[in-house]
């Protein structure tokens, strides 16, 4: 288990969470959004980013001493 906690890992998590918020961005200002002020599926993307933050703390590696 400790594999995962590496820092490739910890990072590949971090890019994801940012493609996802990049991904709620443009659904969010992209024209073919519905009347709401917020779209739901920027939205969604937005959670996913902020789960893929959260589990980027999670694959934190450890400190060996």
């Amino acid at each position: 288990m400790d594999n995962l906690r590496s820092p490739l890992a910890m990072i590949g998590a971090i890019v994801l969470a940012v493609v996802l918020a990049v991904i709620g961005v443009y659904y969010q200002v992209s024209p073919h959004t519905s009347t709401h002020a917020v779209s739901y599926h920027a939205l969604a993307f937005w959670a996913a980013a902020v789960a893929a933050l959260i589990g980027a703390s999670f694959l934190r590696p450890r400190k060996t001493e």
